[in-house]
């Protein structure tokens, strides 16, 4: 229903999704404000396992699953920021794009990291971390364990209507949460059908409210099923994995239209490149292999899917596809010299992989090796290609090229799904040593 509810607001337009966005945003701040300041106080050091020695009673272990358990649970809720980033797809809305994104999307960042900590602290602070593993509602658990330490008091009896409180606060949360990521979704097939790479219904708007009302619907029904049949820590991984590796495609064609495309005007210049570009695909994915092997499968049929769909129908339709040698030329202000740096991004990647998945992460095995690397040997091919293809990507396109495209594609997703069938059928005996 909320799913529903949130697709029939962004049909209705921008301006009125935003006014609803802003205050279900200041009423869960003010709800996670709250909670701090009434958690902070009840907060027992032992159960982070500061001051105590481990394995007296009560006393936990501090980062009892080491620094990779750490780097596992970075990637598994790395979902919680991808808003920030989903902002930048209402870029043509903004009165002052230039400025108002990267203020709005650095400084949102940074406010809610500054949050994000303090309530994972003061929550694990308040209750032994187990108790929270299976919980339906995390925070109103741990606010159950502070009203029982402040029973008697003026703050136990506060307390009394917190957990109500607090669900409330989640429920909203996730509302507005929903209201960014569904909003710019559709504005990125938009785009692209704009370009030619999807139909031209993705690039419909509403003839009153001038939204993309077409894909909107069709994002929200997707929404609403998967939310209904898909677990949840499924969910989060495969949003978690997508939105790391499309950071990883970000970081690298940065670094190939410097060099392909110096000329475009650039109201927001990423500093330091190519040396933050190369960081950002680093750090992307050393938290994607911390991931489950499954994930990594689905990442890898999804990805066999979209090339399915670029070679049937992209790239015989792409704009790019129209633009006669001359006009390329044209647009070609300097010579073309393929980047380095972006190689050296995705080989990088693929070495610090190999590192990982041997001597980091715990309990793998060659499958686990030989299935990440295959899917950073396929980026960087691609990435090779957006290099030293340059040619290609202007004037006609071949129904040759696209007829061997499309075959080479198709078997591929073929051997995938049986790849992903076989996992799944196999999970316990590939599980036992």
């Amino acid at each position: 229903m909320i799913s529903i509810a949130v697709t029939l607001l962004l049909i209705r337009g921008i301006k009125e999704s935003a006014s609803f966005n802003s205050l279900i945003v200041v009423i869960k701040v003010l709800v996670v404000v709250l909670f701090i300041i009434a958690g902070i106080g009840f907060v027992n050091a032992d159960n982070l396992g500061i001051g105590c020695t481990v394995g007296a009673p009560g006393c936990a272990e501090f980062m009892p699953f080491g620094f990779s358990g750490v780097i596992t649970g970075a990637a598994v809720i790395f979902f919680a920021y991808i808003g920030f980033d989903a902002v930048s797809t209402a870029a043509q809305e903004a009165k002052n794009p230039q400025k108002d994104m990267p203020v709005g999307i650095l400084g949102s960042l940074a406010i809610c990291t500054v949050l994000y900590i303090l309530v994972a602290g003061i929550m694990v602070g308040l209750v032994d971390y187990k108790l929270l593993t299976n919980a339906a509602a995390p925070i109103a658990t741990a606010i159950d364990a502070a009203r029982d330490v402040a029973a008697g008091t003026t703050m136990g009896t506060i307390l009394i209507a917190f957990p109500t409180i607090i669900k409330v606060g989640a429920v909203l949360g996730l509302s507005s949460t929903m209201v960014v990521m569904v909003m710019g979704q559709p504005r990125v097939f938009y785009s692209m059908s704009k370009d030619g790479l999807l139909p031209s219904w993705a690039a419909k708007v509403h003839p009153k409210y001038q939204t993309p009302h077409v894909t909107t619907a069709i994002t929200g029904t997707i929404v609403a099923i998967l939310a209904g049949f898909v677990p949840i820590h499924l969910l989060g991984e495969l949003v978690s994995i997508g939105t790391l590796f499309a950071f990883v495609i970000v970081g690298t064609g940065i670094i190939i239209l410097r060099a392909s495309n110096p000329t475009l005007h650039r109201p927001f210049k990423v500093p330091l490149s190519p040396y933050i570009p190369i960081a950002t695909v680093w750090i992307a994915a050393f938290l994607m292999n911390n991931l489950p092997l499954d994930t990594w499968l689905r990442l890898i049929v999804w990805m066999s899917i979209g090339l399915v769909i670029y070679f049937a129908y992209s790239y015989k339709n792409s704009n790019l596809a129209n633009v006669t040698d001359a006009e390329a030329s044209a647009s070609t202000t300097v010579a073309y010299k393929p980047p380095i740096a972006a190689m050296i991004a995705i080989v990088g990647a693929i070495v610090l992989t190999i590192w990982q998945v041997e001597f980091f992460i715990p309990n793998t095995t060659w499958l686990d090796t030989a299935v990440r690397s295959f899917a950073w040997i396929t980026t960087g091919v691609l990435v090779a290609m957006l290099m030293y293809g340059k040619s290609d990507k202007q004037g006609a396109r071949t129904d040759s090229v696209r007829n061997i495209g499309l075959a080479a594609s198709l078997i591929n997703l073929a051997v995938w799904i049986f790849m992903f069938y076989w996992f799944l059928t196999h999970w316990a005996d590939y599980h036992v040593k």
